[in-house]
């Protein structure tokens, strides 16, 4: 819901800004004068990022943050112990480590120094 309501709030003055700068391009685009050769490929990379950035802004970045917000709500969720066992129960969970690697997997790797 706040993503919608960032964008629908952003949606005009990001548009404005943009266009404002896509219009001012448009006569470096199309020259055909003196120096053209020069300024035509620069104000066509211009108006790419231009075009580029205001599409981030508008559609692709409140949908990532839209969707990694599910994704948080999702992992924050306590998960489901079945019944008749309790958390402890599971081998793995007793031996394993701060990290879920159980204790004993690189017992044979460390070197005595």
């Amino acid at each position: 819901d706040a993503a919608w309501r960032g964008a629908h709030v952003r949606l005009r003055p990001v548009l404005m800004t943009a266009m404002v700068a896509v219009v001012a391009l448009i006569p470096k685009v199309l020259s055909s004068g003196t120096g053209a050769e020069v300024q035509r490929p620069l104000a066509t990379v211009v108006l790419g990022g231009l075009i580029t950035a205001t599409v981030l802004t508008l559609i692709v970045i409140p949908t990532i943050y839209v969707l990694l917000n599910r994704y948080k709500d999702e992992l924050s969720q306590e998960p489901e112990i079945s019944p008749g066992t309790s958390a402890g129960d599971n081998a793995n969970d007793r031996d394993a480590g701060p990290l879920g690697i159980p204790d004993d997997v690189n017992e044979g790797d460390r070197h005595k120094d």
